[in-house]
């Protein structure tokens, strides 16, 4: 471990520091205030996101953006709401009924500002490690865990109503039915030789170095005796 591993670890787990368990800039603005190490903003996101306590507690924002409407192309359906504020209607020829029509195409007939071309990116990258939002419901507490403890892949995207939208798959390469908002999904940053807890072992087979556990977590398989760390005895 690295000293300012070491560091971020004293000022993230202890309580007593002010800035125990706290976002980014929280964290970032103590740092740079003790002025024992200097590290950016980004460098601090990153290791939150490898932070297991961070990424399951981390505030859910849900905006109000969703696929609604499903359309077959460009002007294939137009929705507006316009106000004629001209005292004097006699710009435009019209015959008595088509009046909202005729200021519709004129107004979609000239360039504006509404129909500039905005550049849309996706957030998440294909093989970025996520997690899962929780649904929530009127009876859940803000302690409670707002994201899955499974690690989940992205497996896709793809865009519909100028949402961006992700498939993902699990940790054994299993597709998950449906699709997700970007809002839904968390990156993390986790490597594969990270470690990851267990519920209990429930028996054991083979000797020496063929010695196995099976495990109870998320998903219950065999691993080699030699994987398993007992976190008391260090």
């Amino acid at each position: 471990m690295s000293a300012l591993e070491k560091y971020l670890k004293e000022i993230y787990y202890i309580p007593s520091n002010p800035a125990s368990f706290s976002g980014p800039d929280k964290l970032y603005n103590y740092i740079q205030k003790d002025g024992q190490f200097k590290i950016s903003k980004y460098k601090i996101r990153k290791w939150l996101q490898s932070q297991e306590p961070y990424s399951l507690q981390r505030p859910l924002r849900r905006p109000q953006n969703r696929t609604e409407i499903v359309v077959a192309g460009i002007d294939d359906q137009w929705s507006a709401d316009l106000m004629d504020m001209h005292y004097r209607h006699g710009t435009c020829r019209s015959e008595k009924g088509n009046e909202e029509a005729i200021r519709l195409s004129t107004y979609f007939s000239r360039p504006h500002s509404g129909m500039l071309k905005k550049q849309y990116h996706f957030r998440f990258k294909l093989g970025d490690r996520v997690r899962l939002t929780y649904l929530r419901n009127i009876f859940s507490r803000e302690y409670d865990e707002k994201w899955t403890g499974e690690v989940f892949t992205i497996s896709g995207r793809f865009w519909r109503s100028m949402t961006p939208l992700y498939r993902i798959k699990d940790y054994h390469g299993k597709e998950i039915s449906g699709s997700y908002y970007q809002f839904e999904l968390q990156r993390i940053n986790v490597k594969d030789n990270s470690l990851w807890k267990i519920e209990k072992v429930i028996k054991t087979k083979g000797r020496g170095p063929y010695k196995q556990y099976y495990i109870k977590w998320l998903k219950n398989s065999w691993v080699k005796a030699s994987d398993v760390k007992d976190f008391q005895s260090h």
